[in-house]
């Protein structure tokens, strides 16, 4: 049975996967570290334009390109395949496109 999360990420059951978009931009790269070193976090899919080359311990790096319906929806399976899927967060910085 899940437990409480104690850690910042009090609001989540225990463990859990998250999900970052933006990930390789300041904020998504800070909050892909905190969910990392969370005890709490089971793993973290962390998506942007271009994947770190190196990845540590439970971060798993994914392509995602926002202006590429077939990316969204390859990132979006493979998001979905989490079993304990709890957080996802979008840091890209894109609010619209043109005309939007």
């Amino acid at each position: 049975m899940p437990h409480a999360v104690t850690t910042g990420f009090r609001s989540l059951a225990a463990p859990f996967d998250a999900v970052v978009i933006g990930a390789s931009g300041g904020i998504g790269s800070a909050l892909v570290a905190a969910l990392a070193a969370d005890p709490s976090v089971h793993r973290v899919l962390a998506f942007s334009r271009i994947p770190p080359a190196t990845l540590e311990g439970k971060v798993v790096g994914g392509p995602i390109d926002l202006l590429d319906e077939a990316s969204i929806a390859a990132a979006a399976g493979l998001a979905a395949a989490l079993p304990q899927l709890r957080l996802v967060v979008v840091a890209t910085g894109f609010l619209h496109g043109p005309g939007a």
